[in-house]
């Protein structure tokens, strides 16, 4: 029985996975490029699997679209531990 059908809305599910994938994008900029992008981030839009990442700045954007792979492998590790089903989802800028 998958007790995450019962508890959560489809917008409280949208949202735990924005914020991880948001938390995912801040974390891998830090390990690999040692660059805190958390005030360059605007937003995350989530349509069906496809997370629409807005930033302010071009150069963020284009490294987000370099990094993609990584970034989603450390939100993948996120969002399995709290027993959401597998998607494969992807990544573009704004």
């Amino acid at each position: 029985m998958d007790l995450w059908k019962f508890i959560l809305s489809p917008q409280k599910k949208a949202a735990i996975l924005k914020s991880s994938l948001w938390n995912s994008i801040i974390e891998i900029f830090l390990w690999e490029k040692n660059i805190n992008v958390e005030k360059f981030l605007v937003s995350i839009n989530l349509k069906d699997t496809t997370f629409f990442v807005s930033t302010k700045n071009p150069l963020i954007n284009s490294e987000i679209q370099i990094l993609e792979r990584k970034i989603l492998e450390k939100f993948e590790q996120k969002y399995l531990k709290m027993w959401f089903e597998k998607q494969d989802f992807i990544i573009k800028c704004k």
